[in-house]
């Protein structure tokens, strides 16, 4: 494991090395608007998720279907443009099995609570865990690689929807059926608000890091990685609970 210091030392190094200095210049001067817009609407469609879940009303799984399927997602596009998933992809073994609370801007912490997480320390502890334990060996396995999870999850969200409204269609026949809907209907909205808060702290982190990347500084530019990389943690992990791993 590397230290504090040397581990930032090596999210410099990658940002150094990878994200796009061409990126910022190139969008300005509405970049920044469409990505605090694509912010707000991710965090209004995670606080949705968040009641549907604890709720699992039909009517609330009705309106999250719906959104989930007509939602048009941007934040993969901005994580390849700017050069984050490259980033990613360098070296995951060191990159997720080091990863840290410090190495996570505080301000992640309010993105999550502005979507309605109700202890936002504990979430990223819980995805850093992940991270570590289930991330940075999958690319000397037969497993999907982390930025492979995120550039499917868009796809991902939408077959969610998909799913839901069929269950949703579905007529309830017995107390089993209705029982097993239920399962696979909270099965389904834990996996989307995983997914979910990965897009949102990467969209968040991106908008960010941008006024930063043009020339990298590194009290910014390191925690974008960071940060991204507990992204790509919580959407890899509600990719396996939408697949039912």
């Amino acid at each position: 494991m590397m230290n504090d210091d040397e581990y930032r030392q090596y999210l410099d190094a990658l940002a150094r090395k990878y994200l796009h200095r061409r990126y910022v210049r190139c969008k300005r001067p509405f970049h920044q608007e469409a990505l605090a817009y694509e912010l707000e609407r991710l965090t209004r469609l995670k606080r949705l998720n968040g009641l549907a879940s604890d709720e699992l009303d039909d009517d609330l799984l009705s309106i999250l279907a719906k959104n989930l399927i007509d939602h048009n997602r941007s934040y993969v596009g901005e994580l390849e443009e700017s050069g984050v998933l490259d980033a990613l992809d360098d070296d995951p073994e060191t990159l997720f099995k080091n990863l840290r609370r410090n190495a996570i801007p505080d301000e992640d912490a309010d993105f999550l609570r502005d979507a309605g997480c109700n202890d936002p320390e504990a979430e990223l502890t819980l995805l850093i865990a992940y991270a570590r334990t289930h991330l940075f060996s999958r690319r000397n396995s037969n497993q999907i690689s982390p930025t492979s999870e995120v550039r499917n999850s868009p796809e991902a969200l939408s077959n969610a929807g998909e799913r839901i409204q069929k269950l949703l269609d579905t007529k309830t026949v017995s107390s089993q059926s209705f029982e097993s809907k239920t399962a696979a209907k909270r099965k389904i909205v834990t996996g989307v608000g995983n997914i979910l808060t990965g897009a949102i702290l990467a969209t968040g982190n991106v908008l960010l890091g941008t006024g930063n990347i043009v020339a990298p500084n590194a009290g910014v530019a390191f925690g974008v990685i960071g940060s991204c990389a507990a992204a790509t943690s919580a959407i890899s992990k509600g990719m396996g609970e939408l697949r039912g791993e």
